[in-house]
C-alpha cells in the first residue's frame, strides 16, 4: 500500500490566488453541484467543466488514482480525475467523495480544494496520464 504522509500542518487551501480564476472555479462548482449525486462519481464531468472554462488559463485535466486510508470494496486506491493549473497546483472539486475511506484528520472539505506542490496531501494523488482535451463538435 502507498504511504500517505501524515503531516497536515495547515487547513486545505480553498481559494485560488488569482481572483478571477477563483470566481471561475466557484462558478464551475455551482454548475457541477447540480449534477445528481454530486460529488460521488462526478470527478470526470466536473473536471470537464473546469477545463471548458479555464483551459485558456493553462488548466489541464489529469487521470490518476486517489489513495485511501481504508479499503473500499477491497481497494485502497480509486480512479480519479482532477485539474492542474499552470503552476502545477491540483484543483479538485470532488475529493470529499472519498471521506468515508479517509482517517478523521484527513477528510476533504466540500467545495474547491487546491493542493499545492509542497502540500503533503498531494501524495494521495497519483497521476498516470494527462487526459486529452475534448474538442467541441
Amino acid at each position: 500500500m502507498r504511504e500517505i504522509r501524515r503531516e497536515n500542518p495547515r487547513p486545505f487551501l480553498q481559494t485560488h490566488p488569482d481572483q478571477q480564476i477563483n470566481m471561475d472555479l466557484q462558478a464551475c462548482l455551482l454548475r457541477a453541484s447540480g449534477m445528481l449525486n454530486f460529488p460521488f462519481g462526478k470527478c470526470n464531468q466536473t473536471t470537464d467543466i473546469i477545463i471548458a472554462v479555464l483551459e485558456s488559463r493553462g488548466f489541464r485535466p489529469v487521470y490518476g488514482y486517489f489513495h485511501l486510508d481504508k479499503p473500499d470494496r477491497g481497494k485502497t486506491k480509486k480512479v480519479h480525475t482532477w485539474a492542474t493549473d499552470a503552476q502545477a497546483r491540483f484543483i479538485d472539486l470532488t475529493g470529499n467523495q472519498f471521506n468515508e475511506f479517509l482517517n478523521d484528520g484527513d477528510k476533504f472539505p466540500a467545495g474547491v480544494v487546491i493542493i499545492e506542490e509542497n502540500d503533503p496531501r498531494r501524495t494521495r494523488y497519483q497521476p498516470f496520464r494527462t487526459k486529452p482535451v475534448a474538442l467541441p463538435q
